[in-house]
């Protein structure tokens, strides 16, 4: 766990936080520096105006990697079991967040692209299925 106690930039907390709960789920005990590592990713996400999303789901995989401890200290089946089935669950939601982040910035660049491409003389006259660009390709005859 040690490599999760450097300094983070954006990309590579959410590559982090994915990273210790894949070691998180697949040991017997929560690792040495796992806890350290989320307080690392927590407070760089908190530090460079993260959205608020992406820090109270980092919040709420911390919590669970302490509950799952307690469970493992005091031989509770039955909570750790509760505890490893939340931390699966936080990991999905922590990769839906990202894919669906990219794919919004990816559609937005996309048709800002499409936009300058079309409000430029002699611009392509290929419309993509936008209402804009319908539109426009309708005028353009």
């Amino acid at each position: 766990m040690n490599r999760h106690s450097e300094v983070f930039d954006h990309a590579n907390a959410h590559v982090a936080v994915y990273q210790v709960l894949d070691e998180v789920l697949a040991s017997t005990a929560v690792p040495p520096g796992a806890k350290g590592a989320m307080f690392s990713i927590i407070d760089h996400l908190r530090s460079s105006s993260s959205p608020v999303e992406d820090i109270l789901r980092a919040e709420r995989i911390s919590v669970e990697i302490h509950k799952l401890e307690s469970a493992l200290r005091g031989s509770d089946v039955a909570a750790v079991d509760g505890a490893r089935t939340s931390l699966k669950s936080l990991a999905v939601a922590w990769l839906d967040a990202r894919v669906s982040t990219r794919a919004r910035f990816t559609a937005a660049a996309l048709d800002a692209q499409w936009r300058v491409s079309h409000s430029e003389p002699g611009g392509s006259s290929f419309a993509l299925p936008h209402t804009d660009g319908a539109e426009a390709y309708a005028q353009r005859g």
